[in-house]
């Protein structure tokens, strides 16, 4: 992965999924800001038009061509049955990311023991493992594996 793809993956305006949209088969839809740009056989040809709408984007708003790239950082998806795996986890309205990967599982045996106690404190069932299956953490090397 370059740069630019780096700071397209990191940058939350640009969206890609893949869709029925007309084609015999589903294709990779790109967004920006929600706005349709345009659908593509395949991730990497929808990348490299999100990388060229990017250009275009900054050379339009009269800023020179710099991408600024961060460290990659884990962040902690929840199961959910209407979306599917997502990020819930915030602070301050801005969703929560960690460094390491043990940051990350540190925040998820926090989550488990503070819900372990409410269960405990109103007579409820838990059960430490079903609830641990419906979070797992994603990270720069991963596409959403169980950690």
């Amino acid at each position: 992965m370059n740069i630019s793809q780096i700071a397209i993956e990191q940058d939350a305006r640009y969206e890609f999924s893949y869709e029925w949209c007309g084609h015999p088969k589903p294709r990779c839809v790109l967004r920006f800001c929600d706005e349709w740009i345009d659908s593509f056989v395949d991730h990497s040809k929808a990348m490299k038009a999100a990388i060229a709408h990017r250009v275009k984007f900054l050379k339009n708003m009269g800023q020179e061509f710099v991408m600024t790239i961060e460290a990659p950082r884990y962040t902690v998806l929840t199961y959910t049955l209407i979306d599917g795996w997502v990020n819930c986890w915030s602070e301050d309205g801005e969703p929560l990311t960690f460094a390491t990967i043990e940051e990350a599982e540190a925040e998820i045996e926090e989550y488990l023991d503070a819900l372990a106690e409410v269960a405990e404190n109103s007579g409820r069932e838990y059960d430490r493992e079903e609830e641990r299956s419906t979070v797992k953490i994603e990270g720069p090397e991963q596409t959403g594996e169980q950690v």
